[in-house]
């Protein structure tokens, strides 16, 4: 592409230790095509290294990253856009600020000084025969024309002089180029301020430097897009978006297309060859569009980079993934892109309660089915749907165990093993498997539970020969007459286990129980029984135990082990709808004796989960175990009950007090 000359000229420096004035040579008087000039020295392994001072004034000249990128920029054009077989490599910062050939670092850096003349800037190189060794670049703070106004973010303005383009230059100086009678290339002696086109580089540098180190035509000189951050957004628009990538020059050569069509440079800054900035997208109909960028080295469309109304979901597991016919039980949807306006089904009828915890995890309360059997999950949103087939089971016959929280150093602390059956039944058997270095069982009993006064009832504990190095197994017989049975129902407590909790065990420890079938010797089967003696084979759901000190999350309102946002959503729906209340306690999260969400200053409260230590005043934010040390977890939103005058207790998780 053939450019204009420059006119105004502040002439560039090129001065060497050795004289190697005899060693230029003017590769005119070759070829009709190029007139590129060589000092007579390159890098032997076609390879160097520099290190910049970002010592550049506040300013024009951007921050200490952006001169870095200027600088980074400058000397890979020379690999990229020339195709040449040339490593340059950024090894850091350094404080340099002198010509020093023995110290080892290829330093660029700002001169606050005028060396005379219209010198902008000054690589001084040195050699060992034919070998370049070193370089050192200055660049300054004035000439004889007046104070130097350096560059390094977006264009030059007309009396700005650009970093970029006198740095890419002087690395042509530094790889043994020197200068040609073209106006128009890169490595011409003299630079007209307020432009930006020697950033690209001209035929003729291109052929110097791949006279010197080669050619690699593997090495894609056209701008290429990596990375779309983020990948999706409103259809609206007015979000900000970053492009980084390769190869972008500068923005009044660069035309920017959104689905094809035009973006308006006010709405997008190129901060350098590898990050073009969109400070507001277009609105758009939702769903995956293109982004093309053009300059002068080519041309670069990436499909489907962006996402309007979020990326599409896509779901990899539900968990658990059964649960009773009549529904009502709280799974996790799990996946990617998952968003909160979420619709969740399961088969045709469709979920509610739906939560979202994060893009990776929808928490859900399982509608009914009307018959027993496989069902597809599903979930659609603004940008997409997807399904999993037979994704969760509708079973007639399950046996779960309570997930729970557990005081550490606890004596009989009581886990449910809890029924779903469609038929009468004259008997069951399971084993569970756990880890027996934080638990012991104490006791295996049938009292309370719809089991009570079973002919036979026969529970034993194995402390070895277990997945997780314990288990317990239980069988039942109702009535050898067939007198007694249990009796059809959903969820109900079959089973009651108590365990002692090891007070050594780490804080928040968090282990399973898991429901099995054929463990011990003889193996122990997972059945229930009718009165028919046909073996009927449950759908089962372990258990996660979580062991904290104190018995309870403070905050974790839903039980659920962890406090999050899916809490005060809990609460509320305890105050407002008259939802479940698991544990009041935990509930109560600033610990003053009621159950509300405040908002405030503390200690009222806060607008965040926070953990409020000792006496240092700003709180951590960060959710905490409840503790003997008295940490507290702040709720946030509206006041819903005034904060009683003393402080006060639920007695644990086992009343409701009187709030």
């Amino acid at each position: 592409m053939r450019r204009d000359p420059k006119t105004q000229t502040r002439p560039s420096l090129v001065r060497t230790l050795v004289p190697m004035l005899c060693l230029i040579t003017l590769f005119g008087a070759i070829t009709a095509i190029h007139a590129f000039v060589l000092t007579g020295s390159s890098w032997i392994n076609n390879a160097h290294s520099f290190r910049v001072n970002p010592n550049f004034p506040p300013g024009s000249a951007g921050s200490a990253q952006q001169q870095i990128d200027a600088f980074r920029c400058s000397a890979i054009a020379w690999r990229q856009q020339a195709q040449a077989s040339l490593q340059a490599s950024y090894q850091g910062t350094t404080s340099v600020t002198t010509v020093n050939p023995s110290d080892g670092v290829n330093a660029c850096y700002f001169s606050p000084t005028n060396p005379g003349g219209g010198t902008l800037a000054v690589t001084v190189f040195f050699s060992s025969g034919p070998n370049l060794v070193a370089y050192d670049m200055a660049f300054y703070q004035a000439n004889d024309f007046g104070s130097i106004f350096w560059n390094g973010v977006g264009d030059p303005s007309p009396i700005q002089s650009d970093l970029i383009s006198v740095a890419t230059h002087e690395f042509g100086h530094a790889i043994g180029l020197g200068h040609p009678p073209v106006p128009a290339a890169t490595m011409f002696a003299s630079y007209q301020d307020g432009t930006a086109f020697v950033r690209t580089l001209h035929s003729d540098d291109i052929a110097g430097c791949q006279t010197l180190y080669g050619s690699n035509g593997a090495i894609n000189a056209d701008p290429q897009i990596n990375d779309v951050d983020p990948p999706d957004g409103p259809t609206s628009g007015g979000n900000a978006v970053t492009i980084t990538g390769e190869n972008f020059t500068w923005e009044a050569d660069t035309t920017v297309r959104i689905d094809n069509v035009v973006l308006s440079s006010a709405f997008w800054n190129l901060d350098n060859c590898g990050q073009l900035v969109i400070t507001s997208m277009p609105s758009h109909a939702p769903g995956p569009v293109p982004i093309r960028i053009d300059n002068e080295l080519g041309t670069v469309t990436l499909n489907d980079a962006y996402n309007y109304g979020g990326l599409p979901p896509v779901l990899s597991t539900v968990n658990p993934a059964s649960g009773p016919v009549v529904g009502g039980n709280q799974v996790s949807i799990l996946g990617d892109n998952l968003a909160s306006n979420a619709a969740v089904f399961f088969g045709a009828q469709q979920a509610t309660g739906v939560t979202q915890v994060s893009a990776n995890e929808l928490l859900v309360t399982v509608p009914g089915a009307a018959t027993p059997g496989p069902v597809v999950v599903s979930v659609s949103q603004t940008a997409g749907s997807d399904s999993l087939i037979n994704g969760y089971l509708y079973s007639s016959n399950q046996v779960r165990i309570e997930s729970n929280i557990a005081s550490i150093g606890a004596v009989g602390f009581e886990s449910l093993t809890l029924a779903t059956t469609d038929v009468p039944l004259a008997g069951y058997s399971f084993a569970v498997e756990f880890d027996g270095t934080w638990l012991d069982v104490a006791e295996i009993t049938d009292q309370g539970t719809a089991t009570e006064g079973a002919e036979f009832f026969e529970p034993g504990i194995v402390d070895t020969e277990s997945a997780l190095g314990s288990s317990w197994r239980v069988g039942v017989v109702m009535s050898f007459t067939g007198a007694a049975t249990i009796p059809v129902g959903n969820e109900f407590p079959l089973l009651s286990t108590l365990y002692d909790i090891e007070p050594f065990t780490p804080d928040g420890t968090m282990t399973v129980l898991d429901i099995v079938d054929g463990a011990g010797s003889p193996p122990t089967q997972l059945v229930f029984v009718p009165p028919s003696g046909i073996s009927i084979v449950p759908t089962h759901i372990d258990a996660l135990l979580t062991l904290v000190v104190g018995g309870f999350l403070r905050g974790d309102s839903n039980r659920d082990g962890s406090v999050d946002v899916a809490d005060p959503v809990y609460t509320l729906a305890f105050l407002f709808s008259g939802g479940p209340g698991i544990c009041p306690d935990a509930m109560d999260a600033n610990d003053d004796g009621d159950v509300d969400i405040i908002l405030g200053t503390e200690p009222e409260g806060k607008v965040f989960f926070y953990e409020n230590v000792g006496s240092s005043g700003e709180p951590v934010l960060q959710a905490a175990f409840h503790a003997a040390n008295d940490k507290s977890i702040w709720y946030s939103s509206t006041s819903i009950l005034p904060p009683s005058s003393a402080h006060g207790s639920f007695n644990g998780c086992s009343s409701y007090g009187d709030d």
